[in-house]
């Protein structure tokens, strides 16, 4: 395999090729770009290049990567060896992006979980379950009924395909409205190509689409790459 000396993207079609190689291999799970831990990354890669390699998947684009890895809060960092855990850690920082490569590479303890003091906790509480919830996740028809229309609170549905440019383009948009009303609306997506049924029962014929869920019933609908403000006014309607 060739020696990389930057991060190298990765999705869910070419995931277990990256995980075949033999070097060990540092998972970038997040939801959108970081500056401060995409420099940092960058620069372990060129400082450990052929001893590790650094992978970057975008979580909401590939479901199968994050739900592979229990769909920690993002971002997450994930160590391997062989396609073992190593050490993981959510909300990860720069300093803590350094700590796991330091034991990947055998040149530092496993860092331990950070243990956050009762006042912390009290202060944070509402916070860390909002943002533990707060990237929008996979669903498909089997888990369909159980996720969307019998949850207690309104849910967005992105039906979209890995093919499909504007899918792309309204990710970052619907990332942002899941961290925007966290605790309020679960933001969920569903890949058509791979769960065609909920697909036709929905008429999901153009893509990207939109659609509310509220008590088990479509409350709204878009179609197309739309304006955030314009796909608040229609969850807005949904949560009144």
């Amino acid at each position: 395999m060739p020696v990389f000396d930057t991060p190298i993207n990765t999705n869910d079609q070419n995931f277990s090729k990256v995980l075949a190689q033999k070097l060990p291999i540092v998972l970038y799970l997040y939801a959108s770009p970081d500056k401060t831990l995409d420099e940092a990354l960058a620069g372990a890669a060129r400082e450990h290049q052929g001893k590790l390699l650094i992978v970057r998947v975008q979580a909401s684009e590939n479901p199968k990567v994050y739900e592979q890895y229990q769909r920690p809060a993002l971002p997450a960092l994930v160590t391997l060896k062989d396609s073992q855990i190593q050490s993981s850690a959510a909300h990860v920082s720069k300093a803590d992006a350094a700590a796991h490569i330091q034991f990947l590479l055998g040149k530092g303890p496993k860092p331990a979980a950070p243990a956050a003091s009762a006042a912390q906790n009290g202060a944070r509480s509402n916070h860390t379950a909002n943002a533990a919830n707060a990237a929008p996740a996979a669903v498909s028809d089997a888990s369909f009924a159980a996720d969307v229309l019998r949850s207690d609170v309104p849910v967005l549905v992105d039906f979209w395909a890995a093919w499909c440019g504007p899918c792309h383009m309204i990710a970052p948009t619907v990332e942002k409205i899941a961290q925007k009303y966290a605790g309020r609306l679960k933001v969920v997506k569903l890949n058509v190509d791979e769960n065609p049924r909920m697909a036709a029962q929905y008429q999901a014929t153009s893509i990207p689409m939109l659609l509310i869920f509220k008590n088990g019933k479509p409350a709204g609908k878009l179609v197309g790459v739309q304006p955030q403000g314009k796909i608040e006014q229609a969850i807005d309607a949904a949560l009144r």
